[in-house]
Formats: structure tokens, C-alpha cells, sequence
């Protein structure tokens, strides 16, 4: 009886630790946020690139967040600066949404003005092009672009199918760069945004600097970005993901200070600064 419950037991704990290091081995998905710009013929879009682009994610098991509410709150002078300006506004927008990646790009069809023999049918043409940047870094993952062509006796039809084409193509390209860049942090040290509110002092953010450089696990460097309005960002270079090292802050034991994490995203951290004594 006592050998069974000792079989028992090791078998039990060799599948914790078997499940623990396929979940530390797994890399985290990026949250996907896309904002493309569709001119189809005759001036009527169906947002088929957008459409596509969401489909093409959800299947491979991206989280993606959802345009209708993205278009809800937000204004077109904003969306155009997002796709035809740099990436740190198109950065700064996907960070508002919560997304980890922000796709941004263009897609134009146009059609022939000659019909195909003796059809009614006219060839569209259609080119999309795109890019990848990430959030927290504003970094340019990548860049495609893709082009596609469609017989057709419907203007709005056969733009729409040459911009699915387009999409495809492109989007074929685009991936690869954004899977192997990203699946990339599991190999090497992430690089985490941590915004820390509630900093009204400037020795409270010396206190911040010698805290993140001489307590947080697997750090390697911690740069000041920015200190605004109370608001510090920092960025740091780590071993951890994100939930671990924000896991590690909560426990840091500080005469002075200590944090409370508001947010974790797969690179960001958002978290508010608490004096000991409160």
C-alpha cells in the first residue's frame, strides 16, 4: 500500500513539473490590432482587407481586438495619423486599445475600362500594403505588400476579390516576420515597458531606479524613458515575461516604497506607486 501511494505520488508530481515546463515554453501571443485604409471602385468598401486580416488571425488563435469598437471610439484624423503617419502614433494608439501589435496599412482596387472579349466581365486590380510595429517599442516589426487581380461583371464584387487576393499575398509575407520576431523574446531577454503613476517626488524615482536595478530577478539593465506629471516610464531588460516579473514586484519588500501592478500586457507593465507606510 505505502509503494503504490509513493508510485502514486511521484507520478503526480512529474506532471506538475511536465505541465510547468510546457507552459513556460509556450510563447505568449501578441493581442493583434488592425487599421487598414480601403478604397474599393466606385468609392464603396467593404473593408474586406480588415476582414480578412481578423479571419486570417482568429484561425491561427491570435487574440485580436475587436474593430468594431475600435471604429466606435475613434476619430478619423486619428486613424489617418495612425496609418500614413510614424509609428509611434500608430504605437501610441494600439497601446489604447490594448493591443501588444498594431497592424496599419492600405488597400486599393481599381478596374479596367475594357471588358474581357465578348463578356460582361472587367479585370480589378488590386495592391495592399502593410505594417507590423509593436506597442511598447514602437519598433518596426516588419513590412509587405501583396497584389491581386479579379474578372468580374460587379465593380464593388470584383475590387473586393482582388483585395482578398492582395491581403493574402500579403499578409503570407507579413506573418512570418511577426511569429518569428515575437517567438523570438523566448530565446533571448524581453524588453518590458513598466509605467509607474503616483510619483510625485524626484527621490521617490531615485528610490524606483535602485528598487527595479537591485531587486527585480533576471534584470540586466533598467533605462528611464521618461518621468512626466508624476508618470515614470522604464524599460526594462529581462529574463522574465511579464507576468513574472510583474509577480516579482508585488513581493519586493522596500523600507520606503512598493508597487501595486494595475495592468499586464506581453510586454507592459502599468502599476502605481504606494508608500510602505500606507
Amino acid at each position: 500500500m505505502k509503494k503504490s501511494c509513493l508510485i502514486m505520488t511521484m507520478f503526480f508530481l512529474s506532471s506538475i513539473c511536465l505541465s510547468s515546463s510546457v507552459s513556460a515554453e509556450e510563447t505568449v501571443k501578441p493581442r493583434i490590432m488592425i487599421l487598414m485604409d480601403e478604397k474599393n471602385v466606385g468609392g464603396y468598401s467593404v473593408h474586406q482587407a480588415e476582414i480578412d486580416l481578423i479571419s486570417f488571425f482568429t484561425e491561427k488563435n491570435y487574440p485580436v481586438i475587436d474593430t468594431e469598437l475600435v471604429k466606435a471610439n475613434l476619430k478619423r484624423d486619428q486613424a489617418l495619423q495612425a496609418m500614413s503617419g510614424s509609428n509611434q502614433a500608430a504605437a501610441s494608439l494600439g497601446l489604447q486599445f490594448g493591443a501588444d501589435v498594431i497592424i496599419v496599412g492600405r488597400a486599393i482596387a481599381k478596374g479596367s475600362a475594357t471588358v474581357l472579349g465578348k463578356t460582361n466581365m472587367r479585370a480589378y486590380q488590386a495592391t495592399v500594403t502593410a505594417k507590423a510595429i509593436r506597442t511598447d517599442t514602437a519598433g518596426l516589426i516588419g513590412t509587405a505588400s501583396g497584389t491581386g487581380s479579379k474578372p468580374h461583371v460587379d465593380d464593388t464584387a470584383g475590387g473586393s476579390e482582388a483585395i482578398a487576393v492582395a491581403t493574402r499575398q500579403m499578409i503570407e509575407k507579413l506573418f512570418p516576420l511577426i511569429e518569428e520576431k515575437w517567438g523570438a523574446q523566448g530565446t533571448s531577454e524581453n524588453s518590458i515597458q513598466l509605467t509607474i503613476s503616483d510619483v510625485n517626488q524626484v527621490w521617490q524615482l531615485a528610490a524606483l531606479k535602485r528598487m527595479l536595478k537591485e531587486k527585480t530577478q533576471k534584470t540586466s539593465q533598467v533605462i528611464q524613458r521618461s518621468f512626466v506629471a508624476g508618470v515614470a516610464s522604464f524599460e526594462l531588460k529581462t529574463g522574465s515575461d511579464s507576468q513574472t516579473l510583474a509577480e516579482n514586484l508585488v513581493m519586493i519588500q522596500d523600507e520606503a516604497i512598493r508597487l501595486k501592478v494595475l495592468g499586464i500586457s506581453a510586454n507592459k507593465i502599468d502599476a502605481k506607486l504606494i508608500m510602505s507606510d500606507e
